[in-house]
């Protein structure tokens, strides 16, 4: 099977830090992967590039066999690690936003029932619980019916 993503010889440089250093791997579809290493390592980094949120200084990221263009964003999910959401909007109004951003979407009571949101998605986004908090942006991640998550 031909992989999903290919991260090839990976480097990302801060004047004297190197973040990254010369990364290799490849995911195929339908896999669960998980980059591991200890705080400081890159990781966050890593996954920052993949996501085209900051260049590499140098390295190929290949995405169905080709660079990614344009429609990788379309095409992948995405949970940060932190982010900011807006306080005055609800869980649901804030996935109904998320989802006006996409062509192809999945359906917002689908997503509720999956992520277990059903008790707080009339809640506002800043009194849910951590753990509320990381259901919901897997489900913000998930809107796009993404190939790669």
């Amino acid at each position: 099977m031909a992989a999903l993503l290919e991260v090839k010889n990976l480097v990302k440089k801060y004047k004297t830090v190197v973040a990254v250093n010369g990364a290799s791997f490849s995911v195929e579809a339908g896999v669960c992967f998980g980059l591991l290493g200890p705080n400081g390592a890159g990781k966050t980094t890593a996954i920052e590039i993949i996501e085209d949120v900051i260049p590499p200084t140098s390295g190929e990221i290949i995405y169905k066999g080709q660079p990614r263009t344009a429609s990788f964003k379309d095409e992948v999910g995405i949970q940060f690690q932190t982010t900011s959401l807006l306080s005055f909007l609800t869980v649901r109004e804030t996935l109904e936003t998320f989802k006006s951003l996409y062509r192809n979407t999945a359906d917002i009571d689908n997503l509720v029932e999956m992520c277990h949101l059903g008790e707080f998605q009339h809640q506002y986004n800043d009194k849910i619980s951590g753990g509320q908090r990381q259901r919901f942006l897997m489900a913000m991640a998930l809107i796009n019916q993404p190939e790669l998550l």
